[in-house]
């Protein structure tokens, strides 16, 4: 601790506002006497430290304390704001330090009791006291994200997901995510499909949302609606801030995808696929890329249709989420999308996306031509996908080698 980052108590020595300031901070007695020998150069024994607290009126027995009162009054005002995350000790360190009172923990600790029953239950159970979600219904608030475990692969997971009803808007796969065109296709697939537009959307401030904040903030103000019209229908944030995608993808995982996961580390650490090599990427691709969409789209209809149990959270209804979302009045919601016309989502289509691709056009012609040359068939599955990636490998390698022969 620097002397210069010592806060002043207001005594007129220099040295009885040291030992004021070290006493008030919480030392102990010996660690008093040794900032002062050390730092400050005055040397200083037990008695002498002893002798100048009483005379300054500091300590930590009973006859110092202060009125229960005036620590009800601090403790009360810790309360209204970050001090409600506290605990008593954490609290009793604030209110001798900061509101330099002298009192026990055990004080504090009856007052927190009374004052705030409800956080020190919580923090008795370990539990966070977590900010309530809440939206009026479906299409009030879609959450867009992508997911980037299989990215090292060649393959980039986006998905969007309603807050109300926690249904799965869209569940896409593509060479990336990153490109503001191909992912604005997605929104715009799923827009049309609707016929409307989503009253709010939130994703994290990557460029591959652009295009989508483009096409939310144009159609909803070219409606005349106040939102659309002062830029506020597309949040950005950070993406501890899009809970709702967030908190679906670490179910993802457990969906199906660890498997996938380990299915491609395998294919690594066997030496099968190097995935600093741009070729054996494209090959994963085109084999692999029609097998993992029909797994994004079972596990968006099985998470679609399955039960939503009733959680304490308010905002929070239980069903299932295509129930939810297709007859909120079921559940207390009511329906929050903003009516757009086609013609106008179709011209914005053009200008703004791009479909996506599975692998390079010149290197699918040529897999193509030796899948038929092999009477290969397109996969289904993770193991036919797996025999048809070694099976292209196997003959690029040999046609390079003999190349090079």
């Amino acid at each position: 601790m620097s002397q210069e980052n010592l806060p002043l108590i207001g005594f007129d020595n220099e040295k009885d506002t040291l030992i004021a300031t070290y006493f008030e901070l919480g030392f102990k007695y010996q660690e008093i006497l040794a900032f002062l020998a050390t730092i400050h150069e005055w040397p200083m024994s037990l008695v002498q430290l002893k002798r100048n607290l009483k005379r300054l009126g500091l300590g930590r027995r009973s006859l110092y304390k202060d009125s229960f009162q005036s620590v009800t009054e601090a403790v009360q005002f810790e309360l209204r704001g970050t001090g409600k995350d506290l605990g008593y000790r954490s609290m009793h360190d604030r209110i001798t330090k900061i509101h330099k009172l002298v009192t026990d923990r055990e004080t504090v600790r009856v007052i927190l009791n009374y004052l705030d029953p409800e956080g020190v239950q919580c923090r008795r159970q370990r539990r966070l006291r977590r900010r309530e979600y809440y939206t009026r219904g479906p299409n009030d608030l879609w959450h867009i994200d992508g997911w980037d475990k299989l990215k090292p692969y060649g393959f980039c997971v986006h998905g969007g997901i309603d807050g109300y009803s926690r249904r799965i808007i869209w569940l896409e796969v593509a060479s990336t995510n990153n490109d503001p065109y191909v992912v604005c296709s997605y929104f715009a697939n799923a827009i049309l499909k609707i016929n409307g537009l989503p009253n709010v959307v939130r994703a994290d401030r990557g460029t591959e949302n652009t295009n989508i904040a483009q096409m939310q903030t144009f159609l909803r103000g070219a409606n005349n609606d106040n939102r659309g019209m002062l830029n506020t229908s597309f949040l950005y944030g950070r993406s501890t801030s899009n809970q709702r995608i967030e908190s679906w993808w670490s179910k993802f995982g457990s969906m199906g995808m660890t498997t996938w996961i380990e299915h491609f580390k395998e294919l690594t650490g066997q030496g099968i696929i190097d995935t600093s090599n741009n070729l054996d990427i494209e090959c994963c691709r085109y084999c692999y890329m029609h097998v993992l969409k029909l797994e994004l789209d079972k596990i968006k209809m099985l998470w679609n249709t399955h039960y939503i149990r009733a959680s304490r959270h308010h905002g929070c209804p239980s069903g299932r989420p295509d129930v939810m979302y297709y007859m909120p009045d079921r559940s207390g919601g009511v329906e929050c999308m903003h009516a757009v016309e086609q013609t106008e989502i179709n011209v914005l289509t053009n200008a703004l996306t791009a479909e996506p691709s599975v692998c390079n056009d010149n290197n699918k012609e040529l897999f193509d031509i030796l899948m038929a040359e092999g009477n290969r068939q397109a996969a289904d599955n993770l193991n036919d996908a797996a025999d048809n990636l070694v099976y292209l490998l196997d003959v690029l390698e040999s046609n390079l080698s003999h190349d090079n022969y």
